[in-house]
């Protein structure tokens, strides 16, 4: 009876970890896209600020610094996330372990066979999608709009 007690305790506590893992991935997600919000609104305005007159070179100057500069934030931030989404899962795999080491836990989990157990899985899969790709595609539009200076300075 104390070991049981003693792995309930085990089971709050790596629920308690991966909860306080998720929380993090989110917030560093939340920052990355506020910067970058406002790095985008910041590089409109500068562009825009041209008025149509894209042979200055502020045009070729500023813009382009402000696309780098979410590009290396985009950068940085990567590291950040894929080591949480790391520490998600080795606390899931915990989780797993534990929860499949005793009958007891059949109550505590969502996965009673093995379908629900790779519906879980997959959702899982799906919902790292965002914090692995989001930052790619946001690197991919940054050096859309790194490039845009130049094609307007050049073209008219």
């Amino acid at each position: 009876m104390a070991e049981i007690g003693k792995q309930d305790d085990q089971l709050d506590y790596i629920r308690t970890e991966i909860r306080e893992e998720v929380g993090l991935l989110n917030n560093r997600l939340n920052s990355l896209m506020s910067s970058q919000s406002f790095l985008v609104i910041a590089y409109a305005s500068t562009l825009s600020s041209s008025n149509g007159n894209f042979h200055k070179l502020y045009t070729v100057l500023l813009p382009p610094f402000l696309a780098m500069l979410g590009a290396a934030l985009v950068l940085e931030a990567r590291p950040s996330l894929h080591a949480a989404l790391e520490a998600i899962d080795n606390w899931r795999q915990r989780e797993a372990n534990l929860v499949s080491s005793s009958e007891d836990y059949a109550p505590y989990t969502l996965a009673v066979d093995d379908r629900s157990r790779q519906d879980i899985m997959r959702r899982q899969h799906q919902g790292r999608h965002f914090a692995i790709r989001a930052p790619m595609i946001m690197l991919v539009a940054w050096l859309v709009l790194l490039l845009l200076p130049f094609g307007l300075y050049f073209a008219g």
